[in-house]
């Protein structure tokens, strides 16, 4: 009978022990928490360590820094390997699919104890999306819309109101035209999009396209893949076109993902574009001649515009070395103060939203944008389905197949993955 006590007090002891300071206080016996953080929120997460570990002389923080070019497909080999660092920041739609692994840890005692982390403070939908079988398992740091953003310079150069951005793919398409110069040496074209890079770049623009043309990739009881049927492949077509048919999208296209169009657009090659109110900063610092203009991203004639809800949120995975540790530093990063100070657009919840430094007028386009995103499908195997969808659209750039071959090929190979 002793030995079954022990027995059972063991394997409480591993059941529990992640949660041991769940209360958000940092365990006594010293630890190391690597974190993967990345680059893009550097050096804030440099600066955040430091002050944990100033306050917390038994907690080391070894911040890691993370690029985006495949980055969810590192995720998803780390904690399936079991070789896992404690602490990783990955996107808002990535999550269910690690959770569904089986390798995640879930969240919710540590929450129920937290005095940081209030889950009705939280973007709906960021929060929902951390979801997995009745579990939560992240912690949403960060959460936004797109946008759309041009340059006036050029618009006026084009004969184009400066004032007036596009709201139809009509308008968008007529503006990109006259934008265009395609000869000389400084070639210039009317629209940049991502055809390349990191993966999670094309998708995000991509399903905006889709959705706001009343398709989706996947029926509404998630047993159906739908990606080749009309609407999905027309939006699809529709956003290839531009570079195929249209030419208004550099040649560059297949190399460019978000950072690479955006310099871009500094560079003064392309005039308009859509990305994330982290787009301004490096826009006015790099390219301070520029005036910028924004909008709603350009929708379907009698349609409504749509975006993907963006963001990232801290997971932990179930091999963590220091999963106590990690949940402590989690905790603490998601004190409102923390959170406004990490994130690079807007924060996930109301109070730290709250932040002067997000009265900026410039983020009202972004902000407008908001009650038309929605997550990506909560999918098992989402994070493997878009590296298909990248694939086959590449296929479809490349001239290799026509939209809807490549979307009846895609849908058969994300079908399994349902």
């Amino acid at each position: 009978m002793a030995r079954t006590l022990v027995l059972l007090m063991c394997a409480l002891t591993l059941t529990t022990g992640l949660w041991a300071s769940g209360s958000g206080e940092p365990p006594n016996k010293k630890a190391t928490v690597t974190w993967w953080a990345p680059n893009f929120n550097d050096p804030r997460s440099d600066t955040l360590a430091a002050k944990f570990m100033k306050d917390n002389p038994n907690i080391t923080i070894d911040v890691q820094k993370t690029v985006s070019a495949g980055l969810q497909d590192k995720i998803l080999v780390a904690i399936q390997s079991g070789t896992t660092p404690d602490i990783i920041d990955g996107q808002l739609g990535w999550v269910v699919s690690y959770a569904a692994t089986g390798q995640l840890s879930a969240l919710d005692e540590g929450i129920a104890r937290s005095k940081s982390i209030v889950p009705s403070d939280f973007v709906p939908g960021a929060w929902s999306g951390m979801k997995y079988n009745g579990k939560i398992y992240g912690i949403p740091y960060r959460a936004e819309s797109h946008a759309f953003l041009y340059n006036k310079n050029m618009y006026r150069d084009a004969g184009l109101d400066p004032n007036t951005p596009p709201k139809t793919w009509t308008d968008l398409l007529q503006n990109a035209r006259k934008l265009t110069k395609a000869t000389g040496d400084k070639p210039v074209y009317g629209l940049g999009i991502c055809g390349g890079g990191e993966v999670g770049n094309m998708i995000t623009l991509l399903m905006g396209f889709i959705w706001m043309n009343g398709g989706d990739v996947v029926s509404s009881d998630y047993k159906r893949i739908t990606i080749n049927e009309p609407a999905a492949v027309e939006a699809v077509k529709f956003y290839t076109d531009l570079l195929t048919t249209y030419k208004v999208a550099p040649p560059s296209t297949l190399q460019n993902d978000g950072t690479a169009m955006r310099n871009l657009f500094i560079q003064g090659s392309i005039a308009q574009f859509q990305q994330g109110s982290y787009a301004i900063a490096p826009i006015h610092k790099d390219a301070p001649g520029i005036e910028l203009g924004f909008g709603p991203i350009p929708a379907p004639v009698g349609k409504k515009p749509a975006s993907v809800l963006g963001g990232w949120a801290y997971i932990i995975p179930k091999a963590a070395p220091s999963g106590n540790a990690a949940w402590s530093f989690v905790d603490w990063l998601s004190q409102t103060d923390n959170m406004a100070y990490y994130t690079d657009t807007f924060p996930a919840t109301n109070a730290a939203m709250k932040n002067a430094r997000f009265s900026n007028p410039e983020f009202k386009a972004f902000l407008d944008m908001t009650p038309y995103a929605r997550l990506t499908p909560p999918l098992k195997g989402w994070v493997q389905m878009t590296s298909v969808i990248f694939k086959e659209v590449q296929a479809i750039m490349l001239g290799q197949k026509d939209t809807q071959k490549a979307m009846d090929d895609a849908a058969a190979q994300m079908t399994p993955l349902l």
